[in-house]
């Protein structure tokens, strides 16, 4: 109901409604930038202390050209090993190493391969802890 009242107000009053709920949104480049339909959700995650991550694209992409988001917490992160166990079981048991990129850089490049031939693709070991917003692709044998 928020969302649908603050997308009839003028910008102005968005920015007031956001600032008596303790948003600056001039000064929070998410909240200003989604100032209506997005605003609550990021509040909500901001206030629970929680993130997400991605997993994907599936190689070979025949078998899963697909993404899926996860909800971590900010707070005690799961490692890369952990989050192939919460994808399954094999997984965990077969982890050699995850592949991760921020997803805001991940956009900046047409496709995921054109992003690891142009070097943004880290290579982590088991021992990563997901930061809110990686795109992981986690290798295992």
């Amino acid at each position: 109901k928020m969302e649908a009242r603050m997308s009839k107000f003028e910008a102005q009053d968005r920015f007031d409604h956001l600032h008596k709920l303790g948003v600056d949104p001039s000064k929070d480049r998410d909240i200003e930038d989604n100032m209506c339909y997005n605003a609550l959700p990021i509040l909500i995650q901001r206030l629970l202390s929680l993130g997400l991550v991605y997993t994907g694209p599936g190689v070979p992409p025949s078998r899963s050209s697909s993404s899926k988001a996860y909800v971590i917490r900010r707070t005690g992160a799961p490692t890369a090993v952990q989050m192939a166990g919460k994808l399954h079981g094999d997984i965990q048991k077969g982890f050699i190493k995850c592949e991760v990129i921020p997803a805001p850089l991940l956009l900046e490049y047409p496709t995921y391969a054109a992003a690891h031939l142009a070097g943004r693709i880290m290579t982590h070991g088991k021992d990563y802890v997901l930061q809110c917003h990686d795109v992981i692709l986690i290798k295992y044998k």
